[in-house]
């Protein structure tokens, strides 16, 4: 190998060494594995029931994180041809579905409407929306810009804190 230190260009002689190779035998530990294969074995249809303490897998809408209100409505992207049709040609996210009793349902949204602006942000996609409600403490109103009948409105809501609801199961085949 040649190396140069400063202006001097050495020759060394280098040999490489093998070194043992980190192998995993793939084994997660015997209480982890029994529950994998408890988890297969029952198809996963019943995990999210049990690790619901640790995770929140209701859906309603925007995903649920932790605590947080909710709005009440279930979002799409809103593609170019969807904008056109919609009115909404700088584009927004679209209201596919109301959740009855919600807060967007007590304030009048409606689906086929598109969100355009949370308190006057800017919102393109369901992540943008996501994010400027977690930044709404529950209890507070926010303002929603809007197009319906490809005309704009804005609606007024107020955010409030999540439900506690019972886990449904669904149906199995017998």
């Amino acid at each position: 190998m040649a190396v140069r230190r400063g202006s001097e260009r050495q020759t060394l002689d280098v040999t490489p060494e093998a070194r043992e190779a980190f192998a995993w035998n793939g084994r997660l530990g015997p209480d982890l594995d029994r529950e994998i294969a408890r988890g297969v074995e029952r198809g996963l249809r019943d995990l999210p029931q049990r690790i619901e303490p640790h995770f929140n897998f209701r859906f309603e809408g925007l995903p649920a994180l932790g605590t947080r209100g909710r709005l009440g409505v279930q979002v799409n992207p809103l593609t170019a041809q969807l904008a056109e049709y919609f009115g909404a040609r700088a584009g927004g996210v679209l209201v596919a579905s109301v959740v009855a009793d919600s807060s967007a349902a007590r304030a009048g949204m409606k689906a086929g409407d598109v969100i355009t602006k949370v308190n006057g942000a800017t919102v393109k996609n369901p992540g943008e929306l996501i994010e400027a409600l977690g930044e709404v403490k529950d209890g507070d109103a926010i303002t929603l810009d809007l197009v319906r009948d490809k005309k704009p409105t804005s609606l007024r809501a107020t955010i409030e804190p999540e439900r506690p609801r019972r886990p449904t199961r669904s149906s199995q085949p017998a």
